[in-house]
């Protein structure tokens, strides 16, 4: 059959609208999450997995033969990220992420050359996403 695979690693990193796990719509959703992004530990290479219970051996197996475990220093830093003073301090960053993303939306604005329309502002993450349109483009081979 299908399965609902749900790539949750921006989760808490939005932007006036609240994400919803997977899980709040279906309870054989596959959701993959990672310490990189909102607990800034991009690099540590940290993450989790949500499974229905079927898969919970198949996966096992095949992360036997893929690593080992991660590492341990890795490990011990991610225990500190559901203290509260850590999400305080990840709060901040979003807020700082939300400013800088106002930043970018209102200069992108001034662009004459790019329509408004063109800007389209992530509701997550650090993205702003635009289609700089065919005249904007070089098409030319260079040199």
């Amino acid at each position: 059959g299908i399965r609902f695979l749900s790539d949750e690693i921006y989760h808490g990193i939005s932007y006036g609208k609240e994400e919803a796990t997977a899980l709040s719509f279906s309870s054989t959703a596959i959701v993959i999450n990672s310490f990189s992004k909102y607990y800034s530990m991009s690099g540590w290479r940290l993450g989790w997995m949500i499974l229905p219970s079927d898969l919970v051996e198949p996966i096992n197996v095949l992360q036997q033969n893929m690593f080992i475990n991660a590492p341990t220093i890795s490990q011990t830093a991610a225990m500190q990220c559901w203290e509260d003073e850590t999400i305080e301090e990840l709060e901040r960053h979003v807020a700082k992420y939300r400013a800088s993303r106002e930043i970018v939306l209102k200069e992108m604005g001034a662009v004459k050359e790019i329509p408004g329309k063109n800007v389209a502002p992530a509701d997550g993450g650090f993205y702003v996403y635009v289609d700089l349109g065919d005249e904007n483009v070089c098409m030319e081979e260079g040199p």
